[in-house]
């Protein structure tokens, strides 16, 4: 009796120990997955800004944030003194 209840223990130790490893390889399957889409979609938004013709990417860097910033310092002023101000 003493031993038949001795090697369940050590059973119902190795499943813990089994699922548990088990989890954890899923949950590193699911962060490996996650970084796969992400890959995914930073590689779709290149091939799209790839595309782009020479005039469009112009234009998205004029509308991004750094573009505006150029504009308004470098641009605007340029604009502002050919009206005579």
């Amino acid at each position: 009796m003493q031993a038949s209840s001795s090697q369940k223990d050590i059973l119902v130790s190795q499943n813990q120990t089994l699922l548990q490893h088990l989890l954890n390889i899923n949950q590193k399957q699911e962060e490996v997955k996650g970084q796969v889409q992400l890959t995914k979609i930073a590689a779709e938004k290149d091939v799209k800004v790839a595309k782009l013709s020479k005039q469009e990417k112009i234009l998205v860097a004029l509308l991004s944030a750094p573009g505006l910033l150029l504009a308004a310092f470098e641009y605007i002023p340029k604009i502002i003194n050919s009206f005579g101000g």
